[in-house]
C-alpha cells in the first residue's frame, strides 16, 4: 500500500532536453493467464518478475502512429472513495479481413493485462489487479484517400494502483509474443 505521505522533492530534472514519450508497442496477455506480477521490495511500483501461466504468452501490437494513449486517473466518488482507472486506446491499420475480424472479437470479449512500450525504451504496466476491458472497439474507415482503416480499442480498467514500471530486464526476460 502506498505512503500517504509524500515525503521526497519533485523536481526538474537537472538534464535538458526533450520529452516525447509516446506508446510504439503494445504487449497484451490475457489476464487468467498471467499468474503473478511480483512487485520489487525496494520499489513498491515496480516490477521485479511476471509468472505466465502455462501456455500463456505477450501478443505484440504494432498501433498505427500516432493513434496511441494511456490514462492513469484518480477517481473521487460521490462518497469520497478514491481509486484510479487505467485506460489506453490504440489503433492499427488494416484491411478487414478475418484475422482483423477475429482480433476485433477478441479484444472486445476478453480481459488483458497490458505492457506498453514508450519511445524513451522504458515500459509501463496497466491492468494487474483487475485487468483492462474493452470500453469501445470499432472497425472503421475514412472517406479521405489518407484517413484510417483498421479497428480502434479502448481498454479500462478500475483499480487500486498506479500504472507500474517494468524494467527492461524485466520484460527482456518475459516470453513475450504469441505463435513465435
Amino acid at each position: 500500500m502506498a505512503n500517504c505521505l509524500i515525503n521526497k522533492n519533485l523536481t526538474k530534472d537537472a538534464t535538458c532536453g526533450y520529452s516525447l514519450k509516446q506508446i510504439v508497442d503494445i504487449y497484451l496477455a490475457n489476464y487468467a493467464q498471467v499468474s503473478a506480477v511480483t512487485l520489487s521490495s525496494s520499489a513498491e511500483h515496480t516490477v521485479s518478475a511476471v509468472t505466465m501461466a502455462e501456455g500463456g504468452k505477450w501478443s505484440h501490437i504494432e498501433p498505427a502512429k500516432d493513434t496511441t494513449s494511456y490514462n492513469d486517473d484518480l477517481v473521487v466518488g460521490g462518497n469520497g472513495s478514491k481509486y484510479r482507472t487505467h485506460t489506453m486506446t490504440f489503433s492499427f491499420n488494416s484491411a478487414y479481413v478475418d484475422e482483423v475480424a477475429d482480433a476485433l472479437d477478441t479484444l472486445s470479449l476478453g480481459k488483458f493485462v497490458a505492457i506498453l512500450k514508450l519511445s524513451d525504451g522504458t515500459y509501463i504496466m496497466l491492468g494487474r489487479l483487475t485487468g483492462l476491458e474493452a470500453s469501445s472497439a470499432s472497425s472503421l474507415s475514412e472517406a479521405e484517400a489518407d484517413g484510417q482503416n483498421g479497428i480502434t480499442v479502448t481498454l479500462e480498467c478500475n483499480t487500486t494502483e498506479t500504472a507500474l514500471i517494468v524494467p527492461s530486464t524485466v520484460f527482456d526476460g518475459l516470453d513475450k509474443v504469441a505463435n513465435a
